[in-house]
This record gives C-alpha cells, sequence and structure tokens, in this order.
C-alpha cells in the first residue's frame, strides 16, 4: 500500500519544494506562467521569500515527491475574482501518477488548509488549452464563470476562471 503524505513547504523544505517545481517547469511548461529558465536562477533568498506569501503545498508517495500546488490571499484586485477568499496555481502531478486519482487526495487536502485558513471561496486560472485539466477540476466541483479573461502575468494569454465554496 502507498503512503501519501501532504505537508506543507516551510523555509527548512525549500530546496524540495524548488526541485518539485522545477522538474514540473521543465515536464509541463506550457501549464505554467512562469519558465524552468526564470526560476532556475531563483536562490534560497527567492524561495524562502516566496513562503512568506504563498503557501506551497506538496504531495509525496512513499517519500517521493510527487505533486504541489499554490494557494494565497486573494488581493481581489481584479473584477473575476472580487468574491474570492483564495487563489491556487501551480498545481502539478507528477506525469505517472496522472489519472490514478492523486489529484482529487490533493484537491482534497488544499481545501483541508483553505478552510483552516478561513477560505471558503476559491478561484485559479487554467490556460484553455489544458482541457485536460479543466475537465478533472470539473469533476471535482469546480465552476467555470468569465468566459476568457485575459492574464495580467503573462500578457496577450487568456485564461479560463473557475470556482469552488467550500
Amino acid at each position: 500500500m502507498d503512503v501519501i503524505e501532504t505537508f506543507e513547504a516551510s523555509n527548512e523544505l525549500w530546496e524540495r519544494l524548488r526541485d518539485l517545481r522545477l522538474r514540473a517547469l521543465q515536464e509541463s511548461p506550457e501549464c505554467f506562467a512562469s519558465t524552468y529558465e526564470k526560476e532556475s536562477a531563483y536562490g534560497e533568498n527567492d524561495w524562502v521569500n516566496l513562503l512568506k506569501y504563498e503557501s506551497w503545498l506538496m504531495m509525496a508517495v512513499n517519500g517521493q515527491d510527487v505533486g504541489m500546488f499554490a494557494a494565497k490571499e486573494c488581493d481581489r484586485s481584479a473584477d473575476w475574482n472580487k468574491d474570492v477568499d483564495c487563489f491556487i496555481h501551480s498545481c502539478w502531478r507528477d506525469p505517472q501518477l496522472r489519472g490514478k486519482g492523486l489529484l482529487s487526495k490533493m484537491i482534497e487536502q488544499l481545501e483541508d488548509h483553505c478552510r483552516s485558513r478561513g477560505y471558503r471561496k476559491l478561484g485559479l486560472g487554467v490556460w484553455p488549452e489544458n482541457t485536460r485539466a479543466i475537465r478533472a477540476y470539473e469533476k471535482l466541483g469546480w465552476e467555470q464563470r468569465g468566459g476568457l479573461l485575459p492574464s495580467k502575468r503573462v500578457p496577450g494569454r487568456v485564461f479560463v476562471a473557475m470556482f469552488k465554496e467550500i
């Protein structure tokens, strides 16, 4: 039986987060608003600073880091997220584990994490080409609203806004 653990990255775990994030950026560059080239240049201070403003949750199966996502309090500066408490981003899991129910476990842990911080209305953005992720989120109760919206992080791109109340 597999041992699955989910935990929040801390300053002491910054190297594990970095390694997992860089692996994700290399494996699925089309899914993120950042790049491997940019983030591979980050040093320890950059990674530790990131942890001050966002919660990064990691998932390990049998001691091997295989998934991650980030959650941060919403600044509500964009019209599309005015009613959102928490914005989710950078969800990724090892491709060898896709289709095996890991995403549902990750989302369950995410929801527990958000509830513990008083968040009830969650939002996330998905590139419209990532139809597999959109379908997976919808199966887990997320809803699309607002159509295609312009990305502030990647000018010229649009994303699908998705929401879930927990």
